[in-house]
């Protein structure tokens, strides 16, 4: 993956760069994250950032479809569906040309082990991303649940069969599928040998 600037750019120059879809140019100048399994990247509003060749993610973000697009060459968005409607002026001044230091770059990663159970949540993100959503991982000890409180979540299973259980019933779920979970659900639980990545808004731990 890239993210977030090296060093601080002129706005002259990354406007000039974006309309010429110099896409080298772009990736040059960010910093490149080797990524592998497991591993969770917390994307600051503003911070530019691309998804390299052979990764697959699942990717959150807060309850908005605002995104700028800053290389639309390479998706099915138009030049004019990219900036939103809003004119590139206007939309550029929410994209960062500030470099972003390695040591904050380094704080907006986190890992979580294929191979790790627990009986709890476990956070795939930093703190910092908490008041904006969650993303947390799940992943059952052998013969046990993993409960997961009240509350809207958006479920991707990554690996397994198994079943999410409350006391308003139970779905059996397996590996590929992605599940909206109602706050009228209640507390639930997934089991089985299983894992999954589940999504909820902000503050809902």
């Amino acid at each position: 993956m890239h993210l977030g600037w090296t060093e601080e750019l002129d706005p002259a120059e990354l406007a000039g760069r974006r309309d010429a879809q110099d896409s080298d140019w772009l990736l040059s100048r960010m910093h490149r994250l080797p990524v592998r399994a497991g591993d969770g990247i917390l994307v600051p509003a503003g911070q530019a950032h691309a998804i390299g060749a052979g990764v697959l993610l699942v990717e959150a973000q807060e309850p908005t479809d605002l995104s700028i697009v800053l290389e639309w060459s390479v998706t099915t968005s138009t030049r004019e569906e990219s900036h939103l409607g809003l004119g590139f002026d206007t939309a550029m001044t929410a994209v960062s040309h500030a470099a972003l230091p390695p040591e904050e770059l380094e704080a907006l990663r986190r890992h979580v082990p294929l191979g790790r159970t627990s009986p709890v949540p476990q956070p795939c993100l930093p703190a910092a991303a908490s008041p904006f959503f969650g993303l947390d991982v799940v992943a059952p000890p052998e013969g046990a649940g993993c409960p997961v409180p009240s509350g809207f979540a958006a479920v991707v299973v990554l690996e397994g069969e198994g079943e999410l259980a409350s006391a308003e019933g139970s779905r059996a779920i397996s590996a590929g599928e992605t599940y909206a979970v109602p706050a009228g659900f209640g507390d639930w639980q997934a089991r089985g040998a299983l894992r999954l990545v589940v999504a909820r808004p902000g503050g809902s731990r």
